[in-house]
């Protein structure tokens, strides 16, 4: 391949039984089959047999389809329902926020000094006890606009934010001291002394930062994804039928039907995300100098889920040509995996190029790629690098509508080799 420009190298079943004589059978949906992706990009498509994680990290998975296959949590990359599942957030249902990537949609009910109390929607009749010091903070009613939530929800879980902090409806946010809450009406004490404020007209509450306590969990992890929008961490995790039992990493134990189980993302194991590290280099170089250096963690340039051939997906990066990012290699880091495209969201002009390169080493170019093409995936030799750079590139018309995913992205690691 060319050099490149010296600025790159800088069970379903029918209701036959129950239904009426007089009337037609209906079909009525099996428990749901899952696709399972592992590290050599293998898939296996089946029912989940079973899901075994104890809380030292060891754990399997078997999935049952023309012949039962069980692998260990270090082969899997992630589990995905078959058919697509929309994980759109209820309009109006309060989020609960958690550090890292964790939110949970629940009823909200009473808290005391110590903990909150919640209700999963997918299982209002349960309640649990959240303690204090493990959410970031909570939205009441959140915003219709999906771009106004995202900047919320990052305002919640800012490092840099300092004590508590109460949005209004009215757009008026305070400082001060969170101290109770009923089923009416939140307490604050914002230094004018305590008031009781209605809960209708309170958009978010946030919790002091630095006082959060949430596990680290180091052995392999699923992240669950639920069809309600609901994403948790979980340390532990077993089937029960057909539902999937876990303990979270606030120290509940759910249970969730599978049939709303999106995917099961496994961390800490065998694959690292790049959206979960800061690059070592970022460079931007806009076509007519419009736009400041913007790209997205686990989202698009301008802040919106990724969606590739109208698939969303939980993990990746979002750039704007001409970006290029740049990414220090692990001794462990074998290979780069991603599916690259344009966002949903990109005009009918848009056209951009993807290039990958290892140590200043063009190992891999996309053609120019619109709106209609259909996703590539890629999957690279790293082994022995020492530097990563993935490039978004102007393809036929500049950065006209251009916005590029690189969905997915993601290293396969081994052993500890050296180079």
């Amino acid at each position: 391949m060319a050099q490149p420009p010296l600025w790159i190298c800088a069970l379903l079943t029918f209701s036959i039984v129950t239904a009426r004589a007089d009337e037609p059978a209906k079909p009525v949906r099996s428990e749901p089959s899952f696709i399972a992706t592992l590290t050599d990009q293998t898939r296996v498509e089946g029912k989940l047999g079973a899901i075994q994680l104890d809380p030292s990290g060891t754990g399997t998975l078997t999935i049952v389809g023309e012949a039962p296959r069980t692998v260990s949590l270090l082969e899997l990359v992630k589990v995905t329902q078959k058919e697509p599942v929309s994980t759109s957030v209820p309009p109006g249902a309060p989020l609960l926020v958690l550090p890292g990537r964790d939110h949970l949609l629940a009823r909200i009910g009473a808290a005391d000094a110590t903990s909150l109390e919640v209700a999963p929607l997918w299982a209002p009749d349960l309640s649990v006890r959240v303690p204090l010091d493990r959410p970031l903070g909570v939205i009441f009613n959140p915003p219709a606009d999906r771009k106004v939530l995202s900047d919320l929800t990052q305002a919640l879980r800012d490092p840099k934010r300092a004590g508590e902090t109460l949005w209004l409806g009215n757009g008026d946010r305070k400082e001060g001291s969170f101290l109770g809450l009923d089923g009416e009406r939140l307490q604050f004490d914002s230094g004018a002394g305590l008031v009781a404020i209605d809960r209708s007209t309170v958009t978010a509450l946030g919790f002091d930062p630095a006082l959060a306590q949430y596990p680290d969990l180091q052995g392999p992890y699923l992240e669950l994804l639920f069809a309600d929008g609901s994403r948790l961490g979980a340390s532990a995790c077993r089937l029960d039928g057909p539902r999937l039992v876990f303990k979270t990493r606030f120290d509940a134990e759910l249970a969730v039907p599978l049939s709303s189980l999106v995917s099961a993302t496994v961390l800490n194991g065998s694959v690292s995300y790049l959206a979960d590290r800061v690059p070592d280099a970022a460079q931007f170089v806009p076509y007519l100098d419009r736009h400041p250096m913007l790209y997205g963690h686990d989202q698009t340039w301008d802040g919106y889920p990724l969606r590739l051939g109208g698939i969303s997906y939980e993990r990746g990066l979002g750039t704007l040509p001409r970006t290029l990012l740049a990414y220090r290699l692990e001794p462990t880091d074998r290979r780069f995996q991603a599916l690259i495209g344009q966002d949903s969201r990109a005009g009918e002009l848009g056209s951009l190029v993807f290039r990958v390169l290892v140590d200043r080493k063009e190992v891999y170019v996309s053609p120019p790629m619109s709106r209609r093409d259909t996703p590539i995936p890629i999957d690279l030799d790293v082994t022995g690098g020492r530097l990563l750079i993935l490039i978004t590139e102007f393809g036929e018309r500049g950065d006209v509508q251009d916005s590029g995913d690189w969905a997915d992205a993601r290293m396969i690691r081994g052993g500890s080799g050296s180079r």
